[in-house]
């Protein structure tokens, strides 16, 4: 077996292992305590929110939006 050959076995392994999170949900996966929310707490996290990056700050105002209709 050939030095490449075990090279592509370990980034196989590898992968099989790491998953790259998106940009948009990096933070609740690193930084939160939490476990799991609901949509609600999702929506409304304030850790969330306000890492989020400017090109999604469209996502943030439908959330704030939802949020807003909710609770009315």
């Amino acid at each position: 077996m050939g030095r490449s050959s075990l090279v592509e076995i370990c980034h196989w392994f590898i992968a099989q292992w790491v998953a790259e999170v998106p940009d948009d949900l990096a933070i609740c996966e690193f930084d939160c305590r939490k476990s799991q929310c609901s949509f609600d707490d999702w929506s409304r996290c304030t850790l969330r929110i306000s890492n989020t990056p400017k090109e999604l700050v469209p996502l943030r105002r439908l959330a704030d939006d939802l949020g807003k209709k909710q609770v009315a």
